[in-house]
């Protein structure tokens, strides 16, 4: 099994159908294709997992049998978050986005300094690459896993304002209690979105406003 086999659900094209949302246990599963630091490639019973055979002089390559890789993690977050909105099933939570969106966003950063290289292992969290082009491997996608992902902000093309933040219910360390995305430009206007869980924060009431 692969990363690569969930974006389908990046473009919305699988049916809407619980028996297909069922492959996305792999993905939460420690044995499959969550790492501890990030979502690997492909599963750790793969024959050839993690070997490295790509080599430039003697610094190792970028490969895809197992490494933690940024572009492939905002695909599959994307298509998580369209899973999570427009489909029925019950194997993946919003929970799982947030812990997984905050996942990766640690590795955006290498001890305080932010640097997202080419590829990771995901039983370490450290860049395997680390060549001269490697560094600052940002996508303009992560920026969208917050923005219209965790804050909500869905882009239509008519003139309706759809908001849903996937942020878990509850309280403690593994949700949100309050945020603020300020002037986005959508529409042609400046848009703000505020989410504060029991209205204790903004004291403008509870939820998104």
């Amino acid at each position: 099994r692969e990363l690569a086999g969930y974006v389908p659900w990046t473009f919305g094209l699988p049916s809407n159908d619980p028996r297909f949302a069922t492959a996305w246990k792999h993905l939460l599963s420690p044995q499959g294709l969550g790492g501890p630091f990030g979502m690997r490639t492909v599963e750790p019973s793969y024959p050839h997992y993690m070997q490295q055979y790509r080599y430039e002089g003697t610094a190792p390559e970028c490969q895809w049998n197992g490494p933690i890789w940024p572009f492939q993690t905002t695909q599959t977050l994307t298509a998580m978050a369209n899973l999570l909105r427009d489909y029925r099933q019950d194997v993946v939570t919003r929970a799982d986005y947030l812990r997984l969106l905050r996942q990766y966003a640690q590795l955006h950063y290498q001890g305080d300094r932010l640097d997202l290289e080419e590829d990771y292992h995901p039983d370490t969290g450290k860049p395997i690459v680390g060549l001269a082009r490697s560094h600052h491997y940002f996508h303009s996608g992560f920026t969208d896993l917050v923005i219209a992902g965790l804050v909500g902000l869905r882009p239509r093309e008519d003139d309706v304002l759809e908001v849903d933040p996937l942020v878990p219910a509850g309280s403690g360390p593994d949700t949100l209690q309050w945020f603020q995305l300020q002037d986005v430009p959508y529409h042609g206007r400046l848009v703000t979105i505020r989410y504060d869980a029991d209205g204790s924060h903004y004291r403008q009431g509870a939820g998104p406003r």
